[in-house]
C-alpha cells in the first residue's frame, strides 16, 4: 500500500543583500541567519550575495560581527577562497579537545565550489559579490537545493522581484525565520517535498474523493 511521505532535506540557502539594505538594523539578523545554533539549522544562511556597491564594506562589517566543519574550510581553501575570520577549533578551558569551529567568512570561491555547492551544517558562510537583479536570481538558484532564502533591501521593486525569481519554498523579506504556522512550510528540488503547516498538510496527506448521485 502506498504511504505519502512528506520529506524536509535541507537546503543551501542564499542570503541576497542590495545597496539599499539598512546593514546597521539587519546585519545582526544575517549574522544570526548565518551563525546561530552553529549554523546546525537548515534555514541557516550559508551563501550570501552582496551588490558589488557595498561588498568591502560588508564583509567588514560581518567580521566584526562574526568575531563578538574544518574538512569543508580546508575545501575552500585549496579552491582558492580566502578565510578572513575563524576556522580555527576552540582549545580554552572545558573546550578543549573538543569539536568546536568559531564563526567562519569565506571569500573568493567559484559558484562551483564544494562549499557554495554542498550543505555544510555548521558556522561557514561564503560572501560573493554580483552586480545585477538577474544575475544573483540565477546564481542563487544554482544549486540542488531550494528551501529557503533572504532577500535584504529598502526598495520594495527589487524585493518583489527578487522572491519572484528564487525557486525556493520560502523567501523572507527584511527577516528571517518569520512563521505563521498557518501558511504552508517546505523544500523545493532535493531540499524536500510536500507541504506542512495548517490546511496544507492536510490536502498533503488526504485524497479527495468524488461522489455522484442521481435522485
Amino acid at each position: 500500500m502506498n504511504k505519502k511521505v512528506s520529506l524536509e532535506m535541507g537546503g543551501k540557502n542564499a542570503a541576497i543583500i542590495y545597496p539599499s539594505c539598512d546593514l546597521d538594523q539587519h546585519l545582526p539578523v544575517i549574522a544570526r541567519s548565518c551563525f546561530i545554533n552553529q549554523g546546525e539549522i537548515c534555514l541557516c544562511s550559508s551563501r550570501i550575495f552582496v551588490h558589488a556597491a557595498i561588498y568591502e564594506k560588508f564583509v567588514k562589517r560581518l567580521v566584526e560581527e562574526a568575531k563578538k566543519v574544518k574538512l569543508y574550510i580546508s575545501y575552500a581553501e585549496k579552491e582558492g577562497g580566502k578565510v578572513h575570520c575563524g576556522g580555527e577549533v576552540s582549545m580554552d578551558g572545558n573546550l578543549k579537545n573538543g569539536y568546536y569551529i568559531a564563526p567562519t567568512v569565506i571569500t573568493g570561491l567559484e559558484d562551483s565550489s564544494r562549499c557554495m555547492q554542498e550543505e555544510i551544517f555548521g558556522p561557514v558562510v561564503c560572501v560573493t559579490p554580483f552586480q545585477s537583479v538577474e544575475e544573483v536570481i540565477s546564481r542563487a538558484n544554482a544549486t540542488p537545493y531550494g528551501l529557503s532564502a533572504t532577500v535584504w533591501s529598502e526598495n520594495a521593486k527589487e524585493l518583489i522581484n527578487t522572491a519572484h525569481g528564487l525557486r525556493v519554498g520560502t523567501v523572507w523579506c527584511n527577516t528571517w525565520l518569520t512563521r505563521d504556522l498557518n501558511m504552508p512550510f517546505g523544500g523545493t528540488k532535493e531540499s524536500g517535498m510536500g507541504r506542512e503547516g495548517a490546511f496544507d498538510s492536510i490536502h498533503f496527506f488526504t485524497e479527495q474523493k468524488t461522489v455522484c448521485i442521481r435522485l
